[in-house]
């Protein structure tokens, strides 16, 4: 009888740990995920296996992202989020790799990359705080895509929504 009431109390205890610990949903979103796959890339050229997924966060200023991807006809040349609603394609916002201070994609046709602390890019005549509100506004929206390109799909072989992680 004792044992099952601190059991209770423990149980208690360890489920408003993990309510503290996480992103309060009254709050908007910080954190994305998104699954990449070739079928929602369109005008793939080389025909691909390529799948993966992407870990995305805003911390105020910048967006970091992870992107692990396998099965690539070539190594990643280039990674970006794009602004668009899905099945559309849009202007691109935030590299990841192979472009602007991104660092380099990786060599391999399967493997993990983390995009570091990126600046969203601004449009003409925004600043950098109204872009990186902006960007962050469409990922909260499902309007932004994480997109990986290679030599012989250059406008992207895989790709994914970012939906929002609470």
């Amino acid at each position: 009888m004792r044992s099952d009431r601190y059991s209770r109390i423990l149980v208690g205890a360890l489920a408003l740990a993990l309510v503290a610990c996480m992103d309060d949903p009254t709050e908007p979103a910080t954190s994305f995920d998104a699954v990449l796959g070739v079928a929602s890339v369109p005008a793939v050229v080389l025909a691909s296996t390529g799948s993966g997924s992407a870990t995305c966060a805003g911390n105020g200023t910048t967006i970091s992202c992870t992107v692990i991807y396998t099965g690539l006809t070539s190594a990643p040349t280039l990674s970006h989020i794009h602004l668009a609603n899905a099945g559309a394609t849009g202007t691109v916002r935030v590299n990841l790799c192979g472009a602007g201070t991104a660092p380099a994609c990786p060599g391999t046709t399967a493997g993990t990359f983390a995009s570091g602390a990126q600046t969203p890019i601004a449009l003409a005549g925004q600043s950098a705080g109204a872009a990186y509100t902006q960007v962050l506004s469409a990922m909260q929206a499902f309007g932004a895509y994480v997109n990986v390109h290679t030599a012989g799909n250059t406008a992207g072989e895989i790709r994914g929504q970012l939906f929002s992680v609470y």
